[in-house]
């Protein structure tokens, strides 16, 4: 398969930029993506207080979106293993993660956040954890977990969410505005 072959070429080449520093930060950086859950209660407190319960309603519906069509579906359909499983021969600074590769759960919730937060009218915030987010989807390639159609793939789902959260968003809000 040439598309494998080649992104396994583009993962041995982001492993040359190895070093103590990187290896440091990439492990701390991919670990924020760890927070599908968290991302929840976070919309959950957002909700209760008035000032951002419309980006606290926005980001609970593209997280909660997201997390049923990435591990849901999408992971279970694409069945792809990880690179790390295909090349054992590379030196794991994390642990093997927990099931299939495609796509990037912690790209597709990051970038869910991001987008949830950017078409809900704060751009220098989206615009702040969309490079959060690009960070958290190098990181996965640097630690050789995910193949980069993997991360591209999980981004463009957490874009879809979180722009889909936003419009269910405003939906909810014109019927409120309609019944009320």
């Amino acid at each position: 398969m040439w598309g494998e072959k080649m992104e396994l070429r583009i993962l041995d080449a982001i492993q040359r930029l190895h070093n103590p520093v990187l290896d440091w930060f990439m492990c701390f950086i991919t670990g924020f993506g760890n927070f599908g859950v968290f991302l929840l209660l976070v919309a959950v407190v957002l909700m209760v207080i008035p000032r951002t319960r419309r980006i606290g309603v926005t980001v609970f519906i593209g997280v909660l979106l997201c997390g049923l069509l990435c591990d849901g579906v999408l992971k279970n359909l694409a069945a792809r293993p990880r690179p790390c499983d295909v090349n054992k021969t590379v030196h794991m600074l994390v642990a093997r993660p927990f099931g299939w590769s495609f796509p990037s759960g912690h790209s597709a919730s990051s970038f869910t956040l991001a987008s949830a937060v950017w078409f809900s009218g704060r751009r220098k915030a989206g615009g702040a954890l969309f490079v959060f987010a690009a960070l958290i989807g190098f990181s996965r390639l640097y630690l050789y977990v995910h193949y980069p159609s993997d991360v591209l793939c999980g981004a463009m789902l957490g874009v879809f969410c979180g722009y889909a959260g936003n419009a269910v968003m405003k939906r909810l809000a014109g019927l409120r505005k309609v019944k009320g």
